[in-house]
């Protein structure tokens, strides 16, 4: 981060001249100018009114959204579940038909002692025959919703053939399975066979689709995203979402973007949060070289409005 329009890079080599090339420079006007490779962050502020299913923050339809209304840093000792009065782990999986199975075990789900939240695909050893998978999905539903504002988790995303891991939204509404009226906004979502690309896609009632897909924007890194943490974000307003990689807007979705057959359904209602890892499905099977346990560990997640 830099408040100078100059700065300079000293870059040091003991194998041989250096050349040090700038292709952009881009600055975030809507969140203070965050730049590089780690997003901006918003001051500590209250919390939102606390509505019949937890804590719903219903934040304004514009701004600049840096007043920070809720967030967790996933503290706590190794081995211990994240904390239950924001998360739980529900039995659903997402990436398509995938092969592994969602479970509430600790193995799968739980914070690392060093304020990380690890979410672990595993080969399940106790099925003989051909190897099943084991993973988790973490759900805030029931313990926190927003509607609009700023969302931002620092996620870093495992390699592997097979592999989805996912950091997304769903509409709120009193039943449970409410997909695809309730409306899905995957803030990113990244497969093992494009490990420099992550999506941001929105799933809504769209005649004539398999899987209810309305849009999907893409953006690729010049190297490899699994294996680091990277900030994955969205700015939500009404008939607006913009999608961010590390603080830069790269995506950015309107009614008027999405098939004639579709419905925007992104408005008016709040949505609650979930991460995920499953095996299989979109992204194919894993290979032979897939290593488990993967994991896709979380630094934290905050919601600003």
């Amino acid at each position: 981060h830099t408040a100078h329009r100059r700065f300079t890079v000293r870059a040091v080599s003991t194998g041989g001249p250096v050349v040090l090339s700038v292709a952009a420079a881009r600055q975030l006007p809507t969140q203070g100018g965050s730049t590089g490779t780690t997003g901006s962050t918003g001051t500590t502020g209250t919390t939102g009114s606390t509505g019949a299913t937890g804590t719903t923050v219903l934040g304004p339809a514009t701004g600049l959204y840096n007043h920070l209304v809720w967030s967790d840093d996933f503290n706590g000792a190794a081995g211990s579940p994240p904390n239950p009065a924001n998360w739980t782990p529900d039995t659903a999986g997402g990436c398509g038909n995938s092969v592994s199975t969602s479970t509430q075990s600790l193995a799968n789900a739980s914070v690392d002692g060093a304020g990380h939240l690890a979410i672990s695909a595993r080969v399940d050893a106790t099925t003989p025959g051909a190897p099943t998978y084991t993973s988790a999905q973490l759900n805030s539903r029931g313990h926190f919703s927003f509607r609009y504002g700023r969302i931002e988790a620092r996620v870093q995303i495992p390699a592997g053939a097979g592999l989805c891991s996912a950091f997304w939204m769903v509409g709120d509404s009193p039943v449970v399975e409410c997909f695809p009226t309730c409306g899905e906004i995957d803030v990113a979502e990244a497969i093992g066979p494009l490990p420099a690309t992550v999506f941001g896609v929105l799933h809504g009632p769209v005649m004539g689709s398999s899987n209810d897909q309305q849009l999907l924007s893409t953006v690729t890194s010049a190297t490899p995203l699994t294996g680091h943490y990277h900030n994955y974000g969205l700015v939500w307003r009404p008939g607006n979402i913009t999608w961010t990689l590390d603080g830069v807007p790269y995506a950015t979705a309107r009614p008027k973007q999405l098939p004639p057959t579709a419905r925007w359904v992104f408005d008016g209602h709040p949505f609650h949060i979930l991460f995920d890892v499953a095996v299989g499905g979109w992204p194919g099977p894993p290979g032979p070289a897939s290593e488990f346990p993967a994991t896709m560990r979380v630094d934290w997640v905050r919601v600003y409005d």
